[in-house]
């Protein structure tokens, strides 16, 4: 979990002109993780059991992010064990159940992340190696490392990787890997 700190503030450095950069400037050597998403695609709530209810009608991608879980296709979920990317806890079989043709789909595997940081600073953040993060319980972020990784795979034309906006991407301080 993150702590909520009144201090929290992002580092301003001086730039070549003294001044501070704004703080949405990223310098270089900062490896700050990237905002992972899906094309649009229909939710999913979990009602239990390994179960997802569809919420409504539309496209089930190959990833699929939700609260406190990310269903990803099966063939993605074991890409992605085998690269080692760390950060996720368990990962399980998971059912898409459609309510409107009552079709139940084992296509997709359930991913938990794990919480267990606590950070007086993003900057302190461990960006090294294939890592996944969650903050909030339902925005994802991959490390700068797996961005790459991931831009050479078939499964980047359903993603959307976008950089890190401080501190937009923070605001509400929750859960966290």
């Amino acid at each position: 979990m993150w702590a909520r700190e009144e201090s929290v503030r992002p580092r301003l450095q001086s730039g070549a002109s003294g001044r501070p950069l704004n703080s949405s400037v990223r310098p270089h050597f900062m490896a700050l993780p990237f905002h992972i998403s899906s094309v649009p695609a229909a939710p999913f709530n979990e009602i239990g059991s390994g179960r997802f209810h569809q919420l409504y009608r539309g496209l089930v991608p190959p990833f699929i992010p939700g609260f406190r879980f990310v269903l990803v296709e099966n063939e993605f979920a074991e890409f992605l064990r085998t690269i080692g990317v760390e950060g996720v806890v368990s990962s399980e079989e998971a059912v898409l159940c459609d309510p409107w043709t009552g079709e139940e789909r084992t296509t997709h595997t359930c991913l938990r992340l794990r919480v267990g940081q606590c950070l007086q600073d993003i900057y302190d953040l461990a960006m090294d190696g294939p890592r996944m993060l969650m903050v909030d319980d339902m925005k994802y972020f991959v490390s700068p490392t797996l961005k790459e990784v991931l831009e050479k795979t078939r499964w980047i034309s359903y993603l959307r990787l976008s950089e890190f906006e401080w501190p937009s991407d923070f605001m509400d301080l929750g859960s966290a890997v």
